[in-house]
């Protein structure tokens, strides 16, 4: 089948953070430019806390199942800007909106299998 998927915002990690962080602030359009009608800035920051919500109860019960759990660290490297070699490292934070993504996209992928073994038995 076909799919549209109709954006009104294409938010970084972090500003997907900030609307987790501060969900009783009273967010102005100015604050999240990449949202392009400002409108839709209330409708974009309920739907983040209600997804992170979600999301929350999705990994809960998943651990729960006894799911493998993967929580490596990761390293993040800064480069120089003229040479484009690398200057430095640390350790890369891993926040509750990279969570968010993470549990819906392997949301998506069980249900990529789940139709491919139902059509492919």
């Amino acid at each position: 089948g076909h799919s549209i998927i109709c954006s009104r915002a294409k938010l970084s990690y972090d500003e997907a953070q900030l609307m987790i962080d501060n969900s009783d602030r009273q967010w102005q359009p100015s604050d999240f430019p990449c949202i392009i009608n400002s409108k839709h800035v209330p409708i974009v920051v309920n739907s983040v806390i209600k997804l992170n919500k979600i999301a929350k109860q999705m990994r809960f019960l998943r651990q729960s199942r006894g799911t493998l759990r993967l929580d490596q660290p990761k390293l993040s490297f800064s480069l120089d800007k003229d040479t484009g070699l690398p200057n430095g490292c640390n350790i890369y934070k891993y926040k509750e909106s990279n969570r968010l993504i993470e549990e819906f996209m392997l949301l998506a992928n069980m249900a990529v299998a789940h139709k491919i073994s139902k059509t492919f038995p």
